[in-house]
């Protein structure tokens, strides 16, 4: 079905179910990162650690994730979000797919630069004050939580709704807007910087968009999305350091 057939109240329905999904994600999350840190200090993790930074974010994933659980049990969509282990050819996907990211990404930051547009960043990934360890935890975290959490919500979740109404065309732009602008008060810098990197992110979403429905195995996106995370990670860890 392609979006100009798609019924305007059934589409109107999984827009919204979508939104409400992603913000349940952001208050499930919201929920367990107060107390995920409360018991990491009790048990002795110092307030200003890496450690304990690293713990609030998996909680957050988490968080995500359990968002995801919840709305595919009650409404009983299993069949939203295909997984299985990758076949060789879903493995060279990843592979193209984390070259392709970074190679987009720097060159759209180029572009925007060249046009006197200055991205915003990242508050997870900036270098000021954080420890070299905490790149090298986040490196192992992007894989197992931040990429499977997010994959799971956009692609598997958002994607998958609307692509029932409306086609993966409108399926992938859609994911794509939402997941951009998730990230907005993640970011650094002023309203210009934060919209740029939103506009970065939406496009890097659309790849992991096409990867999903050119496989149907939220894996390869997953993966492709935490292995790009964890280059960038180790990038920032060598600056640290070197």
């Amino acid at each position: 079905m392609s979006l100009s057939e798609a019924e305007p109240d059934e589409l109107l329905l999984r827009v919204t179910q979508s939104l409400f999904v992603v913000l349940g994600a952001v208050f499930g999350a919201s929920l367990v990162v107060s107390p995920a840190a409360t018991l990491a200090r009790t048990a002795g993790v110092a307030a200003d650690s890496a450690e304990l930074a690293v713990v609030r974010t998996v909680a957050q994933f988490l968080g995500f994730g359990l968002a995801c659980a919840v709305f595919v049990y009650y409404a009983d969509a299993r069949d939203l979000i295909g997984a299985r282990v990758p076949s060789l050819r879903e493995a060279v996907l990843v592979v193209a797919g984390v070259v392709t990211l970074l190679a987009l990404q720097f060159a759209l930051l180029i572009g925007l630069s060249q046009l006197g547009l200055e991205t915003g960043q990242n508050r997870a990934i900036t270098t000021d004050g954080r420890q070299p360890v905490y790149f090298l935890y986040m490196i192992a975290v992007s894989i197992l939580f931040v990429g499977p959490a997010e994959e799971l919500l956009f692609r598997g979740v958002v994607q998958g709704q609307v692509r029932r109404v409306a086609g993966p065309v409108a399926a992938v732009a859609f994911a794509s807007l939402v997941f951009g602008a998730i990230h907005f008060a993640s970011v650094t810098g002023g309203v210009g910087g934060q919209a740029a990197y939103i506009l970065v992110a939406a496009l890097l979403g659309v790849l992991l968009g096409v990867l999903y429905e050119a496989t149907g195995n939220v894996v390869v996106p997953a993966l492709t999305h935490g292995l790009y995370n964890a280059v960038l990670f180790g990038l920032q860890y060598t600056q640290v350091v070197g």
